[in-house]
């Protein structure tokens, strides 16, 4: 089951990229062959095996011989890896669990592709967010009604309470801060985070962000002056803050 869900993961991973970069383009992501994003020739079934094919073709395209950017297999590895977490981390042995499981596929799904746009274009796509709050809301009632497992009112509270955080600082920086993408991704956390997860989240989020743009501006990639999206790392600590969130609380709460 679970190299199952890793192979299901680098699947997914593959239509993500392809997601992401026709969400660019504003092109339909259903319809129509993969090309190659720089000789535009169409790509064959054995150069869209997902990371394989990358790693087989050195990097290169088979036609124009052109690099091919190092996002595509990351995005499928990171897809696999995320789908593998999820399957131990709720398993299947519930009907509840496999509920759990199935909208974290999804939701993971998109705020992945989510990260990506943003690191990329410094922007996170209403399609990518809004559905992803979607399922967090359905995630939320469901648990609570049909399940009896999560309280609404206090992921309710939390979404509101952390949208309302990331509005008041965008609103103070005039934009420069935090984005509306990253309003909407805090809703998605405080619908689908328990509160010892959120919190993890959170920190992890933060620090983390911190810990880069330190370096980028130490190793002279980045200026203070310039934009680096909080979005990857928000979905960064999400993940971290699902898998880790009650383990870490459970060995700090006693200090």
């Amino acid at each position: 089951m679970l190299i199952l869900f890793a192979f299901l993961g680098l699947l997914v991973g593959s239509f993500l990229n392809v997601l992401v970069l026709r969400t660019k383009q504003g092109t339909n992501f259903v319809t129509g062959r993969s090309e190659c994003p720089q000789c535009k020739r169409q790509l064959t079934w054995y150069e869209l095996i997902p990371v394989v094919s990358y790693v087989v073709q050195k990097g290169k395209c088979r036609g124009c011989h052109k690099h091919i950017s190092a996002q595509y297999p990351m995005v499928e590895a990171i897809t696999a890896s995320t789908f593998a977490l999820l399957y131990l981390h709720f398993g299947i042995a519930s009907s509840y669990a496999i509920f759990s499981l199935v909208c974290w596929l999804f939701a993971s799904s998109l705020l992945i592709a989510a990260a990506v746009y943003d690191a990329r274009w410094y922007l996170l796509p209403d399609s990518f967010t809004l559905p992803t709050i979607f399922i967090g809301i359905i995630y939320v009632v469901a648990s609570n009604t049909l399940f009896g497992q999560h309280d609404a009112i206090q992921h309710i509270l939390m979404a509101g309470l952390f949208a309302v955080l990331f509005t008041t600082l965008n609103l103070i920086s005039s934009g420069k801060w935090l984005g509306d993408g990253d309003i909407r991704l805090a809703i998605i956390m405080g619908l689908m985070l328990s509160f010892d997860q959120f919190v993890v989240a959170v920190f992890f989020s933060f620090n983390i962000a911190a810990a880069v743009s330190l370096w980028l501006i130490a190793t002279h990639r980045k200026s203070r002056k310039d934009i680096i999206p909080l979005g990857p790392f928000l979905v960064v600590g999400t993940l971290l803050g699902l898998f880790l969130g009650g383990a870490i609380m459970k060995v700090y709460l006693p200090f």
